[in-house]
């Protein structure tokens, strides 16, 4: 086996350098990843927020202290696309009215009964609306 030159080895040194680069950098990316998926999974808690207005810019519940009774309406700034908010809400004696971006997928309202309402946000004309009562 021939010996190699000063250059020749340079070269070999160098292959291996940047393949060892590359495995490096690529772990680096996916434990970085694994790290923001880990921190968008944990330790996010909700908001407990009053009143009606509905905003989708970060997670809440709204009537988390005491269920809501009024209409609900919708504030879109800063809006996240597949937010999911929830809301308590309990009126005594009618359904709230929803305005127009939101779209009713299942459930009933419930009057003097404890409702969960879930709403979810696609864009500023469609926000999706599930409503439950306990069992």
């Amino acid at each position: 086996m021939a010996q190699k030159t000063d250059a020749q080895l340079k070269t070999d040194n160098n292959v291996i350098r940047n393949e060892t680069v590359k495995k490096a950098n690529t772990k680096t990316r996916v434990a970085d990843t694994l790290d923001h998926y880990a921190d968008s999974k944990v330790n996010r808690a909700t908001i407990a927020t009053t009143g009606t207005v509905v905003q989708f810019d970060v997670e809440r519940t709204y009537g988390a202290v005491s269920p809501e009774t009024g209409n609900i309406t919708v504030d879109t700034d800063g809006a996240c696309l597949g937010m999911v908010q929830l809301m308590r809400h309990n009126h005594p004696s009618t359904e709230p009215t929803f305005s127009s971006p939101f779209k009713r997928v299942s459930g009933e309202y419930v009057p003097g009964v404890l409702n969960y309402i879930y709403m979810e946000y696609i864009s500023t004309a469609e926000i999706l609306v599930s409503i439950m009562q306990q069992q």
